[in-house]
């Protein structure tokens, strides 16, 4: 009998699929009887799991000194912990699980012809990616069960008890319950398969609502619509608070188990490396016989160096600088094969735009030629800058035989001797070709996209202006098709190369080796500026000097740890110098935006009040508490002097030397004194602007109101007003502040890598108590900003869902425009930005933040360490 993917199939086989882990609660209308068995089952299969990740945690600290089995045992635990932790998020949340499965049970059942056809595409379309990952899964969990009949060990995994258990039945009691754990790690993909179902389910009903919207024939048809929207988005609410804490722990544990099985696997293993064939199209005689012998040409010549280069760094693994050497080159070449394939595979669509830019260039008018020569002007010089010095290093390659120690370009390792004359030749002239291929895919393509800015004064120039902007839309989208693959191709080969090209250069190498090497990195970060050059100009502030502290840096250049103590001092020190600048610059703006927040607050009505009550109660402690962090670091290192050795607070260095409590000391001290004061207080800076950003954000709180209630024309006209007036509100807050979140965002990443050196190496207590505080105040201080600016972009959108919410429906046409018309803008949240250098302030790039501050701040620790 032929098995039909069924949406009654597919809820059955996800219920089974999570039987051992009780994350599939019972109906609505379960008796207690089912409630309490369920409730009992969970809590065995829970302490079952949690059980295994106790001993596989001890198995992993007392394996600590070897790497393999740490790693091992860390995988195995972050495995069984995914259980205990999902375990537990489905439990807390099964009452919401049970409203949303019972919902999705019943609508399926109830689901008519075409609404049961879209649910059983859709249950086709996901049907076989679940149930091979389910599948691996369990094949998974089979192979380690069973890895004590091919492996010496007597369990499954290598976990450490306190007590012995090597005799019977104590020892089939812990392989029966490593097997059952393992069952529930290999289950654990099921939970996400409940997960993804649900998600699923709302895609097809969303789908569902998509297909009645294009047939409305009439206001009833559409006002049901709505509604069924309305509960559409309650449901997804409700589903997202259920999915996200699942989608979190995956992330977590998937990365944590990615990062320790891959130190596994390369601990003593050979990469298998495989690649795939290239893609062929047709052509036109002779034109296109003679592109594809070009192309294959050159295609084969760059194989012919790919495998070698590989082979070189398979051969000098053991050598790693000339590994690295050889991977940097095998970079560069992977990304000219990959180009080429892709291009191959693009060839249609390439040939369609370029055909596109030649006709536009021929008909195109005086006024957009114009256009065009801008674009040309702006990025000629730099495009031309590119090509030339990617020659110089194509150039530099090629004669490197001549002035190194080395028969060929690249450190290339071919399987079969070489000494031969005619053979070397042949060889170089390939390399050296090869080379030369690097380039011929660094070609500039300028973004041609012609706008009319003359002003519309009819429906046909309306009707002209629309159609111009599809065309431009289309052919965006055919970009879009024929070089996505290309930009990842770039960034791929170019970080690859950028990063090994880097080990090289700060490596005891020569002097013309590193050249080369710079060069080649040059070029590769250039390429990538090719794709990602921002069409804003910066601006460039001059930075003061703030001597003494930098004369500190030089003279602890030899002291590692002491040089980065004086890093930190002076990071902070050159912070308030920025906060004074550009506070200075900005000082009209920010007291045009300050008044109308302090005319605001003397003048708000109770609810507004209570509003901007619950903005304060929510910053208040926070803040307070990173004040207070910061007020502390100041006072700990003005009174440094009085517990350590040293004679004033910072770790400067003066070109004359002074004696202890002479006048020159003093004022020395004096001068310190102030500057670390106002060190403490540039916080105050910080608060000034997430007292803007929650200002505004608790004004659209307000409007989102007020859009809520909205009945008539005259209303909606009156908060679209006070809506178009936060807007601009927020653009000059945005000019006002980016360069100050910006100088934050640097400043205190900064002052958190070099402030940590001392709390990991043996400094006196003193001192740790000193940079902890600076630590930690760095690390929460970007979190004053980014919290409200958050909040502010999370209510810019809630705008829409709150007009959303209001009584549109049956109202007159034009107020239905205008509803439509504050959607859309609504739709474009309102963020802290600055172009190219910046991305939109809120609390995930905050964690950003904090992940590269680490990763920076580990991988300074390991290059000094060395």
């Amino acid at each position: 009998m032929k098995f039909k993917a069924t949406p009654e199939a597919a809820i059955t086989y996800i219920k089974f699929s999570v039987i051992i882990l009780f994350t599939w609660p019972p109906g609505l209308g379960a008796s207690k009887r089912t409630q309490f068995l369920f409730e009992v089952g969970w809590f065995i299969s829970w302490l079952i799991s949690i059980l295994l990740v106790i001993p596989l945690g001890y198995a992993a600290y007392d394996q600590r000194k070897n790497t393999l089995n740490f790693t091992k045992s860390v995988c195995l635990a972050i495995s069984c912990a995914q259980v205990v932790a999902k375990m537990l998020i489905a439990m807390c949340q099964r009452n919401r699980f049970q409203i949303l499965i019972n919902e999705m049970e019943n609508f399926v059942k109830n689901s008519k012809n075409n609404d049961r056809k879209i649910l059983v595409n859709y249950v086709k379309r996901v049907s076989v990616p679940m149930i091979v990952f389910n599948f691996l899964s369990i094949s998974a969990c089979v192979g380690v069960i069973c890895g004590p009949l091919v492996l010496d060990q007597p369990f499954p995994t290598e976990a450490k008890y306190p007590f012995s258990v090597d005799k019977h039945p104590v020892f089939d009691l812990i392989f029966l319950h490593q097997a059952i754990a393992g069952f529930q790690c290999g289950s654990i993909g099921a939970i996400d398969c409940q997960v993804a179902l649900l998600l699923w389910y709302m895609v097809a009903r969303l789908d569902m609502l998509t297909f009645q919207l294009k047939n409305i024939n009439k206001l009833s048809d559409l006002k049901n619509c709505v509604r069924t929207h309305q509960y559409l988005l309650w449901y997804i609410k409700e589903l997202v608070q259920c999915a996200r804490y699942f989608v979190l722990t995956s992330i977590i544990m998937t990365t944590l188990s990615i990062i320790f099985g891959g130190i596994h696997i390369i601990g003593g293993r050979v990469w298998i490396i495989s690649s795939w064939p290239p893609s062929t199209s047709g052509g036109n005689k002779w034109k296109m016989i003679w592109f594809n012998v070009r192309w294959w040409i050159s295609f084969v010549f760059l194989l012919l160096l790919f495998f070698p280069l590989l082979n070189g760094v398979y051969v000098f693994r053991n050598d790693s600088l000339v590994m690295i050497k050889a991977v940097t080159l095998s970079a560069a070449n992977l990304q000219a094969i990959i180009k080429m394939a892709i291009s191959r595979y693009q060839w249609k669509n390439l040939k369609s735009l370029h055909t596109d830019i030649d006709d536009f260039l021929k008909n195109s008018t005086p006024k957009e030629r114009e256009f065009i020569q801008f674009y040309v002007n702006k990025g000629s010089f730099f495009h031309l800058f590119f090509t030339v010095t990617t020659w110089l290093v194509c150039l530099a390659l090629y004669i490197e035989p001549i002035v190194f120690n080395q028969p060929f370009p690249t450190d290339a390792f071919y399987p079969f001797n070489v000494d031969n004359i005619i053979l070397h030749n042949v060889l170089y002239l390939q390399q050296a070709f090869q080379v030369a291929i690097l380039i011929w895919f660094a070609c500039a393509r300028f973004a041609i996209i012609g706008e009319r800015f003359e002003h519309i004064k009819n429906e046909d120039e309306l009707k002209d202006c629309i159609q111009s902007h599809q065309n431009v839309l289309r052919y965006s989208d055919n970009v879009r098709k024929a070089v996505r693959f290309i930009a990842v191709g770039t960034i791929t080969t170019t970080t690859i190369g950028v990063i090994c090209g880097l080990l090289t250069v700060i490596s005891k190498q020569p002097v013309s080796v590193k050249i080369r090497v710079a060069a080649i990195i040059g070029c590769a970060a250039t390429e990538l500026l090719i794709y990602s050059w921002p069409a804003d100009d910066l601006i460039q502030i001059v930075l003061g000097l703030i001597i003494p502290l930098i004369l500190g840096v030089y003279h602890n250049r030899h002291q590692p740890v002491l040089m980065m103590k004086t890093l930190s001092e002076l990071t902070a020190i050159f912070e308030v110098f920025f906060n004074l600048i550009l506070c200075k610059i900005q000082r009209q703006r920010l007291e045009i935006l300050l008044n109308e927040v302090d005319d605001f607050i003397k003048t708000a009505k109770p609810n507004e009040k209570e509003i901007l009550h619950k903005y304060v109660n929510r910053y208040f402690y926070f803040c307070v508490f990173v004040g207070i962090s910061f007020f502390q670091t100041a006072i700990a290192f003005s009174l440094g002097p009085l517990v350590t050795t040293s004679i004033v607070p910072a770790d400067t260095w003066y070109i004359f030397s002074f004696e202890t409590f002479s006048i020159v000391h003093l004022l020395i001290y004096t001068q310190q004194i102030l500057a670390i004061a106002q060190t403490g207080m540039s916080i105050t800076v910080d608060f000034m602007v997430a007292l803007l950003l929650a200002y505004v954000a608790t004004r659209i709180e307000i409007l989102n109101v007020e859009f809520n209630n909205v009945v008539d024309k005259k209303t909606l006209n009156y908060c679209i007003k006070k809506h178009h007036h936060f807007i601009e509100f927020v653009n000059q807050l945005r000019l006002a502040v980016r360069f100050i979140v910006l100088k934050s965002n640097v400043a205190m990443a900064m002052a958190v890598i070099f402030g940590a050196f001392p709390l990991i190496y043996h400094e006196p207590l003193p001192v740790i108590s000193q940079f902890i505080l600076m630590v930690i105040g760095g690390c929460l201080r970007l979190y004053i900003t980014a919290w409200p600016a958050d909040d502010l972009k999370h209510m810019s959108n809630q705008i829409a869902w709150s007009i959303y919410d209001s009584a549109w429906i049956g109202k007159s046409k034009e107020l239905q425009k205008s509803v439509e018309i504050v959607i859309r803008r609504s739709q474009k949240p309102l963020v802290i930005f600055l172009h190219g250098v910046l991305p939109a302030l809120s609390l995930e790039f905050y964690g950003a933040f904090l992940s590269s501050t680490l990763s920076y701040f580990m991988t300074l620790r390991a290059i000094i360490g060395k």
